[in-house]
């Protein structure tokens, strides 16, 4: 993770999954998806990608939280057989909950 760290302090950076974020959150997730729980990575006939880093907080609105770790998670890539979910249904719009909120109770 010190590469994040070194990334995001570089000036006029914009946001990448680097090898290194992935699988740090890959591993912290146990390798599922934090929206659906589908098993990542995994590839949808509907998209080339495997995975996606997820912004909590869009980073359109909270520029501010684009590198912050405790924004990020990683998902699915959001189109199962065509149909948007996870973060591609999301879209821009905020999470009112999260397991990061300070009252969330396991």
């Amino acid at each position: 993770m010190q590469r994040l760290f070194q990334f995001r302090l570089t000036e006029g950076v914009e946001f990448e999954a680097i090898p290194e974020l992935v699988k740090a959150l890959y591993e912290e997730q146990g390798y599922l998806c934090a929206y659906c729980m589908r098993r990542i990575p995994v590839r949808d006939r509907a998209t080339n990608e495997d995975h996606r880093v997820e912004h909590i907080r869009c980073r359109k609105r909270y520029e501010d939280k684009i590198f912050d770790y405790r924004n990020l998670v990683m998902c699915c890539p959001g189109a199962i057989d065509g149909s948007p979910h996870c973060d591609r249904l999301k879209g821009d719009d905020d999470i009112s909950f999260t397991p990061f909120d300070d009252n969330f109770i396991a």
